[in-house]
């Protein structure tokens, strides 16, 4: 899981606090930055830029609002809406957010079908032993309508939900 922490300087109280369950975060969201340089202290060292724009508003769950604490009940139940992800087998949970940011990409509410086969060789990199990647492709955008993070306007065209 991933935790966002702001706060203010004077003082170091805690404004926001945002979780993120890592069964949420995609693997195109994890950019490589480039090695550290030989001469330097840690060289080699790789870091990375975490991309949180494909995540969906449900994915982000605030603990900690404007300076307040929410309540534990209200943190839970929100960590729980999207807590299916974490529960599906790990064959549907590995394409899950995958394509799930690959929705959030596509520009405009409505979309279709072959707007989504656009992401196939970005896919293919992230899962380079599936070779049926439109079925999977299709079989996941019906998991998302099942859970509510898009609709079915008909065949072969949906609609992302807010």
């Amino acid at each position: 899981s991933l935790l966002l922490l702001q706060y203010r300087l004077d003082g170091g109280v805690v404004q926001n606090l945002d979780a993120i369950p890592r069964h949420a975060l995609s693997a195109m969201a994890v950019h490589p930055r480039r090695p550290l340089a030989p001469t330097a202290r840690r060289a080699g060292w790789q870091g990375c830029v975490i991309d949180l724009a494909g995540l969906p508003p449900s994915a982000r769950v605030p603990v900690v609002a404007g300076g307040t604490a929410r309540p534990p009940a209200d943190v839970r139940d929100d960590w729980a809406a999207f807590s299916f992800a974490a529960d599906a087998p790990r064959a549907l949970r590995d394409w899950f957010p995958d394509v799930l940011a690959c929705v959030r990409r596509v520009e405009g509410e409505t979309f279709s079908l072959a707007s989504m086969y656009r992401f196939e060789t970005e896919l293919r990199a992230l899962h380079p032993r599936n070779d049926h990647l439109r079925p999977k492709i299709r079989q996941q955008l019906q998991l998302l309508v099942a859970r509510g993070f898009v609709e079915r306007v008909r065949p072969g065209v949906y609609r992302k939900t807010p």
